[in-house]
């Protein structure tokens, strides 16, 4: 009999796991779901309107983004608390997770970059880091793993 472990997200229960998977393939395939979790999370955005924010899922997903400030200091910092507390509430796989505005290196005018950093809560406590782009002309966010 299979038991639903619900401390997974839902990409994860499509992820077969056979016993042949070896314990580094199986943490590579959890990276992957984690950082797509990561993504679809990041991209969602709040209501406006929160009447209740003790509903989990009025909290889901980081706040409007058009009025946001790359240059404000003050912006920067509460949108780095968002990400962390948007990811703490909705990936419980990753803990201790922390999000850093990097400096712009970018040719591109307004594209923000963050680290996002973190352990595995599952296993082992492997670290985990990733990469993140904000589209200034859209607000969507990508994510690349960091080796």
């Amino acid at each position: 009999m299979s038991f639903i472990d619900f401390t997974q997200g839902l990409a994860d229960l499509t992820v077969e796991d056979t016993s042949a998977q070896t314990a580094s393939k199986r943490q590579v395939s959890l990276k992957k779901v984690i950082k797509q979790h990561l993504e679809q999370l990041l991209n969602a955005r709040r209501p406006y309107f929160q009447p209740n924010l003790d509903l989990p899922l009025m909290q889901y997903g980081l706040p409007d983004l058009s009025q946001f400030n790359p240059h404000s200091d003050e912006d920067c910092a509460i949108l780095s608390q968002s990400i962390q507390k948007t990811i703490a509430l909705f990936e419980p796989r990753l803990k201790d997770v922390e999000a850093e505005i990097l400096e712009n290196e970018d040719d591109e005018p307004g594209v923000i970059s963050l680290r996002l950093s973190g352990q595995l809560n599952q296993g082992q406590e492997e670290p985990v880091e990733f990469i993140s782009w904000l589209n200034p002309n859209t607000y969507e966010m990508f994510l690349e793993e960091v080796a």
